[in-house]
């Protein structure tokens, strides 16, 4: 099953923002698969990266209000938004994503489902 991601590049205010998501039909368990720093606020800190398949299960989940930073130092997010200034780290960004859901998704792939035969007499 593919996977598609939207990733839109523009420049606003003398900077460039990077924007992401998944877009419906993906293969992950989630949709918060974008990592980014615990602020210990109610934002979020910087844009960290992509999870791997043991972080989205480790990380925990941005909802909108404060968490600890003790024990939570990453957070997970259904979007990305990174600001950059220039446009050709605009672009290793954008280039960083598409290889990170790439690996992600051959991470899931490689998952063997384990199955177990109980025979109950």
């Amino acid at each position: 099953m593919a996977t598609q991601i939207t990733i839109e590049k523009k420049f606003v205010d003398d900077e460039f923002i990077v924007e992401a998501e998944l877009l419906p039909g993906h293969v992950f368990p989630t949709d918060a698969i974008f990592v980014y720093e615990n602020s210990g606020e109610t934002t979020l800190g910087e844009y960290c990266g992509i999870a791997d398949y043991d972080e989205l299960k480790r990380f925990g989940l941005y909802t909108g209000s404060s968490i600890a930073l003790f024990g939570n130092k990453y957070l997970r997010h259904t979007t990305l938004i990174k600001k950059v200034t220039d446009e050709a780290d605009a672009d290793r960004v954008v280039a960083h994503i598409k290889t990170s859901v790439t690996r992600l998704k051959v991470e899931m792939d490689a998952l063997v489902p384990e199955t177990e035969i109980y025979t109950v007499v």
